[in-house]
């Protein structure tokens, strides 16, 4: 079994899920964790709602933000391009851990537009729970 956490040792199992509904290119997993959690402490943080907030798309700027992100990612696609070109090129005698830094660090580059493009032309509004 491949590692799919830092922490593999609190993966109780792990199923890739394939459902009908699924019209995305990507598969949903399921990941069940043995977690343990010191109820003990009694910090004041814990008595305090937490406010959960969601992405009102349909008040956004649409435009400036695919503008923005368009324009962002840009730079990214030569260095996609590049580790992709030496992976076909080299694919016998990779470097298994610079691919996965790399690749990890481009996901994270994507990450990090995708939120900030957002906080700029995307309201943030708070969830009403009763």
């Amino acid at each position: 079994m491949g590692q799919i956490t830092s922490s593999p040792n609190i993966v109780t199992s792990y199923q890739v899920l394939d459902p009908d509904i699924n019209f995305s290119d990507h598969f949903s997993l399921l990941v069940k964790l043995s977690l343990q959690i010191d109820r003990s402490s009694k910090d004041s943080h814990n008595n305090v709602k937490k406010l959960q907030t969601q992405l009102r798309w349909d008040k956004a700027d649409l435009n400036s933000y695919y503008n923005l992100t368009g324009s962002l990612f840009v730079p990214m696609l030569s260095r996609i391009d590049k580790l992709l070109s030496d992976f076909e090129m080299y694919n016998h005698s990779y470097d298994k851990q610079n691919y996965t830094d790399s690749i990890d660090s481009v996901y994270n580059k994507i990450i990090m537009v995708l939120i900030n493009s957002a906080k700029l032309y995307v309201p943030e509004r708070s969830k009403s729970f009763f």
